[in-house]
């Protein structure tokens, strides 16, 4: 991506080419959902690639107003998004194990008949 922004032409083709594959999958997807945004993430989030892509849906939808912009996420998101929910899943079966195993709790009626029993 470096030489493609300092002008090299085959790296300039190469983002051309990437670009219009995200454009096209983009395209498709806009087509049936009609999404006002793209949020594109980690290297296709970089100016090269997204103006690339913006302008490539620009071209071919224009009949569909698609903004493109990249996340404000950081690239290891997926990996956060991943461990919280592995962690989501392993407290609530933890909770789950726990309530399985714990003593039932006495309801009023169990208590008003231990207080006739005793008198």
């Amino acid at each position: 991506m470096d030489r493609a922004e300092h002008g090299d032409g085959a790296s300039c083709d190469v983002l051309d080419e990437v670009a219009e594959r995200i454009g096209v999958v983009a395209a498709a997807v806009a087509l049936v959902v009609e999404p006002e945004l793209f949020v594109l993430t980690n290297h296709a989030a970089r100016p090269p690639i997204a103006e690339r892509v913006q302008r490539f849906l620009g071209e071919k939808l224009a009949v569909l107003p698609v903004r493109v912009v990249p996340s404000e996420l950081t690239s290891d998101a997926v990996v956060v998004g991943a461990a919280r929910s592995a962690s989501d899943a392993l407290r609530d079966e933890v909770f789950r194990a726990a309530a399985a195993h714990s003593a039932p709790v006495e309801g009023e009626d169990a208590g008003d008949e231990r207080a006739e029993a005793a008198s």
